[in-house]
């Protein structure tokens, strides 16, 4: 019982890598840079062409249903003007 029970946990925490991994190149794929997201928080993506509007409308829709705790840590981080 132990056994399968530290068996579902490496499996819990590998598929939690697996879903980091895949955030961060999301992140990286749809706004390139780290640097983009104020513009998206703060000004609603203004500036941003058609593509990358559409781009971070599809991530913030993945980041807040997704990985809520992750957007609040955003809009924390970059809500403040």
């Amino acid at each position: 019982m132990l056994e399968t029970h530290n068996q579902t946990e490496r499996d819990t925490i590998a598929h939690r890598a697996h879903e980091s991994t895949a955030l961060e190149m999301i992140l990286h794929t749809q706004l390139r840079t780290y640097s983009a997201l104020p513009e998206v928080i703060q000004r609603n993506c203004r500036n941003c062409s058609p593509q990358q509007a559409q781009n971070a409308q599809k991530l913030t829709n993945f980041l807040q249903t997704r990985y809520p705790e992750v957007w609040a840590m955003l809009i924390r981080k970059y809500g403040a003007v």
